[in-house]
């Protein structure tokens, strides 16, 4: 079998130690880590393989080449060169043309970046024996939510994914090692041109999942090195390793840590937990803990230096104090006597994570976030802690080239209508009802889904923020009375007897909402969705279900349900029903558009879903330091379980009468179960006997 290996990535997550290599070339015992695949692959019986390239692909060629010529490498070693981004299966449908002109066989693939020990021969056993599109090797990890979770069913098949899912959506701790056997009925599926990928648009693609896909399973070490800490942890493995023509004092104190070639450390130094690479020079009397030294980077005497990683030929004065969680970029030189937090990227420059400074730095993501020539609205409430946060970001914002809009205070309501007109490109609205919430809009005045909070946590925590020239920096520009525009335009939509506006003071709990919200829908859109958030939203389901209107299920928060809604926008009654959801006021102005709903000529079944409180309950269980993905996989298979689920930000189990969702959360060792059933006496027994479950799982 040929074998074809990605090695195209920056590693953009692993900077400052990819600032000046690309990742397949980062050290893992001294040894660049794509060097350690090839020696995997030799070791298989694998000696035709390509490379895929496109990240500083002259830095990977010439560490091929070298070791060629060393006598490393005995493989045929090809190299395939992307001028532009083709994603993985696209650089892989490149490579076989390029490197194996068209050849229609099984291929292994591989990614370069990562260190695994796999066994390939078994893996192709396994591959010819079941005959599908494409095998791919999966493995259960204790942090599902970096990865690709794959869903695997009887038999070793594969019946879904979940691309980086967040906690509650963790239903599974099998994760996409990126390690594929592909066919050519499976390459057939990728365009010929044009950028493709094979989580995202390959396997989508495939019909019957569990028919043509299948997951080989494995106990074998792997581990993608997608940051610093990953990257420290691998390298661990193989420690205490020491390079050679080092050059450690005997009076220094060495425990646990990968030492390159060429280092050098000082007498009374103690250095533990940590891969110092090659040719760096540690001095006398200096503590390096749980850190990654970069090459050529110089650290004088009596330097403290924790959980921190440090760049290519960085020089660190006497006595600073580097502490933990501190990155400093490539050739910054940190004077003698300072102390180091956050991300340094120029000499004398700081950081922190607090108050001014960390508004600062949020504003500055959000701007990159968005990207050049894109405007901005910053609006707040009237509170002093909403008018300071809001001087800071439109500060920080217009420091990335960012066009600010502001205006006077207005209601939350009013910003995310303001964005959906096309008047700006996104929105930060502050507010502080006792606790301060900054909101993140999109252009459609939506909070941010959960890939757009994704990408805006990666710029926050890299700090890879847009610079701009002062003579770019835009003016501000203020918007006047949008309130008065905002509420002609939903009397546009809601043109409701204003007879009845005394009736809008009517109390309603998010499921008797959601329930309204539907039966508005129903009687006023006919063509309109009826939209399920995760939770509270057994009512509106039944209600639907009478009414047969097709109902679309969403994630439980709110950036979540508003992408879904974008999606059908251009159905009429869809942005009410958005409205209707979100807005206090468009909520009250629908109810008094339907007069039976007022005047009790409802329906009464419905209206008995609406006004009746349902039972709910939400139940948090502390889960230690159990694997809770791992655990949430061995509750689908439990009886309760069986009975049949969905998944929907977590595990969704329904009946005509219950419905209950059990997930993982995102910020704490521990689950969640929310319940809503039309009987108490149900839904505590349901509740129960789904918490007895959970613990019976992690003892």
């Amino acid at each position: 079998m040929k074998a074809i290996i990605m090695a195209g990535g920056e590693g953009a997550r692993l900077r400052p130690v990819t600032c000046g290599m690309p990742k397949p070339a980062v050290p893992v015992k001294d040894r660049p880590v794509i060097l350690h695949i090839i020696d995997l692959l030799e070791k298989n019986g694998i000696s035709d393989i390509a490379v895929t390239l496109r990240y500083m692909p002259g830095e990977i060629k010439n560490i091929i080449e070298n070791a060629v010529s060393r006598g490393e490498i005995s493989a045929d070693v090809r190299f395939c060169t992307e001028t532009s981004p083709l994603g993985t299966a696209g650089s892989v449908r490149n490579c076989i043309e390029v490197c194996f002109d068209g050849a229609r066989e099984d291929f292994l693939i591989i990614s370069g970046d990562a260190v695994t020990d796999i066994n390939i021969r078994e893996m192709e056993d396994f591959h010819r024996s079941r005959g599908k599109m494409a095998t791919i090797a999966v493995k259960a990890v204790e942090t599902p939510t970096e990865f690709g979770v794959v869903l695997v069913g009887k038999d070793s098949t594969v019946t879904g994914f979940i691309e980086k899912p967040e906690w509650r959506e963790a239903v599974s701790n099998i994760v996409n090692t990126g390690i594929y056997i592909v066919t050519p009925e499976l390459m057939e599926l990728c365009p010929g041109e044009g950028e493709c990928d094979f989580a995202k648009d390959i396997f989508s693609k495939v019909s019957d999942l569990s028919e043509n896909i299948a997951a080989y399973c494995t106990d074998a070490f792997w581990c993608d090195i997608g940051d610093s800490e990953s990257y420290l942890s691998v390298n661990m493995r193989y420690a205490p390793f020491t390079g050679e023509n080092c050059a450690v004092s005997p009076e220094a104190d060495v425990k646990g840590s990968v030492i390159c070639h060429g280092a050098c450390i000082g007498s009374g130094t103690a250095v533990s937990g940590s891969v110092i690479m090659q040719n760096v020079s540690v001095g006398q009397w200096c503590t390096v803990r749980d850190c990654i030294i970069c090459p050529g980077a110089v650290i004088e005497d009596g330097t403290y230096a924790e959980g921190c990683v440090i760049g290519e030929k960085a020089h660190i004065g006497r006595s600073c104090r580097i502490n933990k969680g501190a990155k400093i970029w490539n050739n910054v030189n940190i004077l003698q006597e300072s102390t180091v937090n956050g991300i340094i990227r120029e000499s004398g420059s700081s950081a922190s994570s607090y108050s001014p400074e960390n508004i600062l730095r949020i504003g500055r993501a959000f701007g990159t976030f968005l990207g050049r020539n894109a405007s901005c609205l910053v609006c707040a409430d009237r509170s002093g802690s909403g008018c300071m946060i809001c001087a800071g970001m439109e500060s920080a914002l217009a420091s990335t080239g960012i066009a600010v809009k502001t205006a006077e205070p207005v209601s939350l309501s009013v910003v995310r209508w303001i964005c959906r007109q096309g008047v700006c490109d996104g929105a930060v609205y502050i507010c502080d009802d006792g606790e301060i919430k900054i909101h993140f809009l999109n252009r459609f005045g939506d909070d941010l889904c959960k890939s757009e909070r994704r990408k805006l946590r990666s710029v926050y925590n890299m700090e890879d923020f847009a610079p701009v020239r002062k003579s770019s920096v835009h003016p501000f520009e203020n918007i006047s009375s949008p309130e008065d525009y905002y509420i002609s335009s939903l009397l546009d939509i809601f043109r409701c007897p204003h007879k009845n506006l005394n009736y809008i003071g009517r109390h309603f709990t998010r499921s008797q909402r959601i329930a309204a919200a539907a039966y508005l829908t129903v009687k006023m859109f006919p063509d309109a969705p009826v939209f399920l958030p995760a939770s509270d939203s057994m009512a509106a389901g039944k209600i639907a279900e009478k009414y047969d209107r097709y109902t679309i299920r969403c994630g439980e928060k709110d950036g979540d349900i508003m992408s879904e809604m974008e999606k059908f926008m251009h159905i009429n009654g869809v942005y009410a029903e958005y409205l209707m959801f979100f807005d206090d006021l468009a909520f009250d102005l629908g109810l008094c558009c339907i007069d039976g709903f007022i005047s009790d000529e409802a329906d009464s079944d419905a209206e008995e879903l609406i006004r009746i409180p349902l039972y709910t309950s939400e139940t948090k269980i502390d889960c230690g330091k159990a694997n809770k993905s791992e655990i949430i996989r061995k509750f689908i298979n439990t009886d309760i379980a069986k009975k049949g689920f969905e998944l929907n930000d977590g595990v969704c189990i329904r009946s005509g009468s219950c419905s209950a969702r059990v997930c993982a959360c995102d910020d704490s060792s521990a689950f969640k179960i929310y319940v809503e059933s039309m009987s108490e006496e149900y839904g505590k027994e349901i509740s129960g006997e789904i918490v007895r479950t959970l613990q019976n799982l992690l003892t």
